[in-house]
């Protein structure tokens, strides 16, 4: 059994509901280089362990890892008309590639 797993097998989840999982990301002002997550999700508590986030501690209720702030992306979300507008400029970046027929009548 991993170290992980270890942890995760004495974590309390009697009775733990779906939607009682909870995951946050924290920054605090006086060290922006990192951030704190604190999890009691298995799926967020594994999939941080693989990414290679480091363990700062764990109970019974949920595990702490560190990301450095480059580890963490936030995206704008993007509207379809964007999507659309650079999708089309790469097609005509991409030499040979064939014209696009979307919305097109049949």
């Amino acid at each position: 059994m991993s170290d992980i797993e270890r942890i995760i097998s004495h974590m309390n989840r009697d009775n733990l509901a779906l939607d009682e999982n909870e995951t946050t990301f924290t920054q605090t002002g006086d060290n922006r280089g990192v951030w704190r997550v604190f999890t009691n999700d298995l799926v967020w508590i594994r999939r941080l362990h693989a990414k290679g986030a480091r363990l700062v501690r764990y109970d019974q209720w949920g595990v702490a890892f560190d990301l450095d702030d480059n580890q963490v992306r936030i995206f704008q979300p993007i509207s379809d008309e964007q999507r659309q507008r650079m999708a089309a400029s790469l097609r005509a970046e991409t030499p040979g590639s064939a014209p696009s027929t979307e919305g097109l009548a049949a």
